[in-house]
């Protein structure tokens, strides 16, 4: 079978102010952010799936969504804009679908990309690249 993506979607409250920023973002304020998660693969032969969605709930929720839901954004990142939380959320979550890749042989996911939605117009992607 050819390769399939998947994408789940979470969502976030949290705060943060932008200190080298010369305008409004400077202030603190929040966001309701939306994170998209798309993994790629062959389906899984014995699961039939690519990754059970469960599981990768399972994965951003211990990894993002425990740390950040309701937090000050700028105690996890030196630069919390949505392009750098953006990488750092794809690098710890590509960490984690690596390590499972090598724990299961008949595993052949791929992290493809992280979007952190902002606002209801405006996000951030990262491919890995």
């Amino acid at each position: 079978m050819s390769k399939v993506y998947i994408t789940k979607r979470f969502t976030f409250e949290a705060c943060h102010r932008l200190d080298k920023y010369a305008g409004k973002c400077s202030n603190l304020h929040g966001h309701s952010y939306k994170l998209e998660v798309t993994i790629s693969g062959n389906v899984n032969k014995n699961k039939r799936f690519v990754m059970d969605f469960a599981d990768l709930k399972g994965i951003v929720h211990a990894l993002i969504i425990s740390s950040h839901d309701h937090n000050y954004l700028n105690n996890l990142y030196v630069e919390p804009t949505a392009e750098h939380m953006a990488v750092g959320i794809f690098n710890q979550i590509d960490k984690v679908i690596q390590e499972d890749n090598l724990l299961n042989a008949d595993l052949e996911t791929k992290l493809e990309s992280v979007k952190l939605w902002e606002t209801e117009d405006s996000y951030a992607e990262y491919r890995g690249e």
